[in-house]
């Protein structure tokens, strides 16, 4: 109605809290290869099924592992990131006495070093191919430290006075440089969040070195308040086919050991499966498959693990993780992957991340706190350049945004407390924004949650009892003096 008649008029607004909507945790990036001419490199591309992948990215490395994910029939596709081969061209240094400037233009930016007294050849090509690691983009091109300039395809290179440039040559292997950079240029912050791994890498990098370096590039994405990822960690091929029992364990453990994830980013997972061709497979992704199918059955923060949850498509494991075993690997953060006895299959059969902080122990926390931390992102986005008046207006906003988050989590047992105050706090006054920071357009919320534990181990005590026993007066005085000897058994992952 045009507002030109006296009158009082009523209008209703959803001004305060933003509706709480929780962000997914389901979108699942791989990095691999292709041998795919013309396939989209260092571009997540999403994969709808196993004939999508094999039409978009032909012979794979990582297809076992891809099949595997889609064996476990979650619903969901993934984004395939196919890692750039990159051109070599050997470099070799014929003017090297001191004061020469040696010259290297590459897609016109020029690189110069100027040699010294008592170089030869090979020093000053190295001293040339550091300064190009140090100045040119990882985008561009690196210097392998063994003669070798590494560069992407359709970049122009030259070398000046004193430079001789060999045949430029595309080469089919992958470098864990080519890797890392991958990973490095291929995400966009605000992406969908969810998991990422890299089977295939993890399985062809034979040196320890190029695997850890591979665990810390994805840590590094995965932790990023910009992502919000969880990084799913495989075994190297030789760890997971050790054909000793304590070979295979201790070159677990060692593995782990290379490591690091403070806040439990990454999850790490032994041994390898065996696909029903017999094929040893990296875990991953195949963990990942199961951590949706729980998701669309039950909750995203269920962790992938467990005898109801059965691994579809394999037929084996690639060694035998018995429970004592699992005694040793489960303590220090390695998730096996275990067939079970009397019948319960092929199964995941752990649930902790790499961190060694108790309070982000289990998978299931690092998920919980990845939803509430994007969930809010995304929401107090709307409330960028607001004015911070002297009422209480916008923290009470604030506050009800988040709390209205934490309740969702909450009601849905992802926070543990039967009440909102036992469960999380928020704090949005001016007990913790002070004067200054909001002269400096600077405005502070403390969101206080507890996380539900996973239950990881289920002691069952089983008590003889005399025949004179009252049980009812047993159970509400709690004495169990009368009771004889009892006996116990547990259910848990090294059990």
């Amino acid at each position: 109605m045009p507002l030109n008649v006296p009158g009082v008029y009523v209008t209703e607004s959803t001004y305060g809290s933003i509706p709480a909507i929780l962000n997914t945790h389901d979108a699942v990036y791989v990095i691999g290869s292709s041998s795919q001419s013309g396939a989209t490199t260092n571009t997540p591309t999403y994969i709808s099924d196993m004939t999508d992948f094999t039409n978009t990215f032909g012979a794979s490395p990582s297809a076992a592992a891809v099949q595997l994910f889609f064996d476990q029939r979650s619903g969901f596709g993934m984004y395939f990131i196919n890692v750039l081969k990159r051109v070599e061209r050997t470099m070799t240094i014929t003017t090297f006495t001191a004061g020469t400037v040696l010259t290297l233009t590459i897609d016109g930016y020029a690189v110069t070093y100027t040699c010294v007294t008592g170089e030869t050849a090979t020093t000053a090509r190295d001293n040339l191919g550091a300064v190009v690691n140090t100045q040119l983009p990882l985008t561009a091109s690196y210097y392998k430290t063994d003669g070798t300039l590494r560069y992407n395809s359709g970049l122009t290179v030259t070398g000046g006075t004193g430079i001789t440039l060999g045949t430029a040559t595309t080469v089919g292997s992958v470098l864990i440089k080519d890797v890392s950079d991958a990973i490095n240029i291929s995400f966009e912050p605000g992406m969908r969040q969810g998991y990422i791994c890299a089977p295939e890498f993890f399985q062809s990098f034979t040196s320890l070195t190029d695997r850890t370096f591979l665990q810390t590039s994805l840590e590094a994405l995965a932790s990023s308040p910009d992502y919000n990822f969880v990084a799913v960690i495989d075994p190297g091929l030789a760890t997971a086919t050790q054909t000793t029992g304590a070979g295979a364990i201790n070159l677990a453990i060692a593995e782990r050991n290379t490591f690091a994830s403070p806040k439990g980013h990454s999850w790490y997972y032994f041994p390898y499966f065996k696909n029903v061709s017999g094929v040893n497979v990296p875990p991953s992704l195949a963990v990942i498959g199961v951590a949706l199918r729980r998701m669309r059955q039950e909750s995203f923060a269920q962790p992938p693990a467990g005898v109801n949850y059965p691994v579809y498509g394999v037929s084996d494991v690639s060694f035998k993780v018995t429970e004592t075993i699992q005694s040793q690997l489960n303590p220090v953060g390695i998730n096996c992957v275990r067939r079970l006895p009397r019948g319960r299959g092929i199964v995941v059969y752990g649930a902790r991340t790499l961190s060694t902080s108790s309070y982000y122990r289990f998978v299931s926390v690092r998920v919980i706190l990845n939803v509430l931390s994007s969930s809010l992102k995304d929401a107090f986005d709307t409330l960028i350049f607001s004015l911070v008046d002297g009422t209480g207006v916008l923290y009470s906003r604030i506050r009800q945004t988040a709390a209205a988050y934490c309740e969702l989590l909450r009601l849905q047992g992802a926070l543990y407390g039967a009440t909102a105050s036992e469960a999380y706090l928020v704090i949005c006054d001016s007990t913790n924004n002070s004067a200054d920071n909001l002269e400096a357009g600077q405005v502070s919320v403390d969101v206080i949650v507890k996380p539900s534990p996973t239950m990881e181990v289920l002691k069952v005590n089983i008590s003889r009892a005399s025949l004179g026993t009252v049980l009812a007066e047993v159970q509400s005085s709690g004495n169990t003096s009368s009771i004889s000897t009892s006996t116990s058994t547990s259910t848990d992952p090294a059990a």
